[in-house]
């Protein structure tokens, strides 16, 4: 019944059965938006910027949303221009000690332009 079931589905809905699907070029539009949300530990946040830097996906296609907790602080921000000639980013820094991890990220994601996030 299953192979039934998934055979219908192919013939209605067909995919490329190479492997994983590809993510198909857009003009002039974010595809992808990524949002972190931190407070402190930048040396990670530097490691997941330096990572996202060296991809290969066409850096005019997707976006970095930092989120930095209480107010943020100098260097959050220092990270976030040292960063901005490599990548699209918007740093955004929390007005107050909010400490809930779902509102930094709901307020990121408030702020994301692309369709992926």
């Amino acid at each position: 019944m299953r192979k039934i079931f998934l055979q219908t589905l192919f013939k209605l809905f067909p995919f490329d059965l190479a492997g994983d699907g590809s993510i198909p070029e857009a003009e002039g539009i974010v595809r992808i938006s990524c949002v972190l949300n931190f407070y402190g530990r930048l040396d990670m946040l530097k490691g997941i910027l330096y990572s996202l830097a060296a991809q290969s996906y066409r850096r005019d296609h997707f976006e970095v949303v930092l989120v930095e907790d209480r107010g943020g602080t100098q260097a959050g921000k220092d990270l976030a221009v040292s960063f901005a000639d490599q990548l699209k980013i918007l740093y955004l820094p929390l007005d107050t000690n909010y400490g809930k991890m779902g509102y930094s990220r709901n307020y990121g994601l408030a702020h994301t332009r692309g369709e992926i996030v």
